[in-house]
């Protein structure tokens, strides 16, 4: 499989969104879907810096953003 994380759920496309770092060590999401991806109550429509706590939402499911501490 080339995804990291697979959702259950047949809403969800294989390739519905990107989560990434940056070279300095952010997370950022990218939303490749025609349903849409949300971060928290805001659609996303072009890359997003992540913070810890927000909860990206992927049709009716979502996953929680944890950041480890350095």
């Amino acid at each position: 499989s080339e995804c990291d994380i697979q959702l259950p759920s047949e809403k969800v496309s294989r390739h519905h969104t990107t989560i990434a770092r940056t070279p300095d060590g952010a997370f950022y999401i990218e939303d490749r879907s025609t349903n849409g991806t949300r971060v928290n109550a805001e659609m996303v429509h072009e890359k997003k810096i992540l913070a810890p706590g927000d909860r990206i939402y992927i049709n009716d499911g979502f996953i929680l953003l944890k950041v480890p501490s350095h």
